[in-house]
C-alpha cells in the first residue's frame, strides 16, 4: 500500500510541475488574450459592474497569472544561478582552506622534528656536563 501511495504522490508530482510549467507559458497567455477578446467581441459586458467582473476575473486571472509565473520562473532561475555561484565561492574557500591546513600540518611536524632534535642535542649536552666535570677534577 504504500508503495503504491508513493507512486501516486510521484505521479501527482509529475503532472503538477509539468502543469505548472505550461499553465506559466507566454503560449498560454497568449490563448487566453484570443479567448478573452474574442468573448468580448461575442457579448460584451453591457454596464460598469461587467465592465469591472470582466477585468477582475478574466483579465487578472486568465491573463496576469501566466505572466507572475514567468515573472516568478525567471526569478527561481536566478536564485539557482546565485545559489551555485555561492556554492562554487564557498568551495573553492574550502579547498584554499585544506591546502593552508596541510601546509600548516606539515610545518608543524617539521617544527615537533625540530623540537626534538633540539632536545636530544640539549640532552647529550647535559651527558657531557658531569663527565667534563669529573675529568676537570
Amino acid at each position: 500500500m504504500g508503495r503504491m501511495m508513493k507512486q501516486w504522490h510521484h505521479f501527482n508530482e509529475v503532472v503538477a510541475s509539468h502543469l505548472a510549467v505550461w499553465l506559466v507559458s507566454m503560449e498560454v497567455f497568449w490563448v487566453l488574450i484570443l479567448l478573452t477578446w474574442g468573448s468580448v467581441l461575442i457579448h460584451a459586458p453591457s454596464n460598469a459592474q461587467g465592465w469591472d467582473l470582466f477585468l477582475v476575473s478574466i483579465l487578472y486571472q486568465g491573463i496576469a497569472l501566466p505572466i507572475l509565473g514567468i515573472v516568478s520562473n525567471k526569478q527561481g532561475d536566478r536564485m539557482v544561478a546565485l545559489l551555485q555561484e555561492t556554492h562554487d565561492t564557498v568551495m573553492a574557500q574550502v579547498g584554499e582552506l585544506k591546502a593552508l591546513h596541510a601546509a600548516e600540518a606539515e610545518e608543524l611536524t617539521l617544527l615537533r622534528d625540530r623540537v626534538r632534535t633540539v632536545r636530544e642535542h640539549q640532552e647529550a649536552l647535559l651527558r657531557r656536563v658531569p663527565e667534563e666535570r669529573s675529568h676537570d677534577d
